[in-house]
């Protein structure tokens, strides 16, 4: 006959048993947490990428309808580089971004020219217009293929006010940009001179938006896309640009009616880690006059906060970087973002569709 144990579980297989069942919790717990980690970094990981893309696109596919154009930044030099073995780098000085930390320090030497870039009949209209729209629209059709209102010897001095409103680094001289404005504006409807009023005049409006310790300098002079780079060797080599503002207009259609919309765009980098953009809305009605329409509403507000920023001279320069071919209208935009330790770079070249809009028709 079988004889029954009943004389339980001892308290040493007790704690035995516990022990081990602690160290599977604590061992299934870890990998638990390890991949909870994981996840989230990888959804943080995607979230500053989908960002990072999208800004890029967004930015991208309306710059490249554009029909006119307007850069602020600072303008790093050209610069030659010898190295150990006796060979040499010419190239624009370029910041470095931390790739894991937006706001660092850097403390290398570097110059950097606060630029307002323009194309030259921008720069000539922009130096001899008053600030008010009809003002500019009535200077841009007074320049018509008709019209007489200015004699050679106003032209002249509208010539030399340009001029002296020029950069010093700049190679073309008031004349030429005389010309590229005549050339520009010679056969405009009236409708397309209101149009590019509109433009001049936001440009006119708007006051520079450098870094804020650096606000206390003379206000900049307008350069010309024509002059961001430098030829060495037969090969063009262009300036590195740290974008504080980028405006431009292209067309779009808001409704089912048949006029195209102009729309024009701003995008303010404020040296921190936003990124703020304006669009603003003008429609051609019937009588074929561009004006802002409060139909539309004006969007304005922080587009993305993971864009990557350094520190120099006390100046916040943010991880928006541009080359400009001013004769091929080509721009090269790199978009640098960084967050939770992780870093992304938006970057490609841009060919605008419409003709002459960084230089400008011979």
């Amino acid at each position: 006959m079988a004889v029954k144990n009943n004389r339980g579980v001892t308290l040493v297989e007790l704690l035995i048993a516990m022990a081990i069942i602690s160290f599977i919790m604590i061992a299934v717990g870890g990998v638990m947490t390890s991949n909870n980690s994981i996840f989230r970094k990888s959804k943080a990981d995607l979230t500053v990428q989908t960002d990072a893309q999208s800004t890029y696109n967004r930015i991208t596919e309306n710059i490249m309808q554009a029909k006119h154009v307007y850069v602020e930044g600072y303008m790093a030099d050209i610069v030659t580089t010898s190295s150990d073995d006796g060979t040499s780098t010419t190239a624009s000085a370029e910041i470095p971004f931390d790739k894991y930390k937006a706001g660092q320090e850097y403390t290398a030497p570097i110059n950097l020219t606060y630029v307002k870039l323009v194309s030259a009949a921008d720069a000539f209209a922009l130096t001899n217009c008053d600030k008010s729209l009809t003002a500019i629209e009535d200077f841009i059709k007074a320049f018509s293929a008709t019209s007489t209102t200015y004699s050679d010897t106003q032209k002249n001095e509208f010539a030399n006010k340009c001029k002296n409103a020029l950069a010093s680094t700049c190679t073309k001289d008031g004349k030429f940009c005389l010309n590229a404005f005549v050339n520009k504006v010679r056969y405009m409807t009236d409708s397309e001179a209101e149009e590019y009023a509109w433009y001049l005049f936001n440009v006119r409006s708007e006051n520079e938006y450098r870094a804020s310790s650096d606000s206390s300098k003379a206000e900049a002079k307008y350069s010309l896309f024509l002059d961001v780079g430098s030829e060495v060797d037969g090969t063009n080599i262009f300036n590195n640009i740290y974008v504080t503002k980028l405006m431009f207009e292209y067309e779009t259609k808001l409704d089912d009616s048949t006029d195209r919309d102009q729309v024009i765009e701003y995008y303010r980098f404020d040296g921190g880690k936003s990124l703020y953009c304006t669009t603003d809305y003008g429609t051609m009605t019937y009588q074929a006059t561009y004006r802002a329409n409060s139909d539309y509403d004006i969007i304005e507000g922080p587009y993305t906060d993971d864009l990557n920023y350094v520190i120099y001279g006390g100046n916040y320069i943010s991880g928006v970087k541009a080359q400009l071919d001013g004769e091929n209208d080509g721009i090269q935009l790199d978009l640098y973002f960084v967050d939770n330790g992780m870093a992304y770079t938006s970057q490609g070249m841009v060919t605008l569709r419409n003709s002459y809009v960084l230089h400008d028709a011979n």
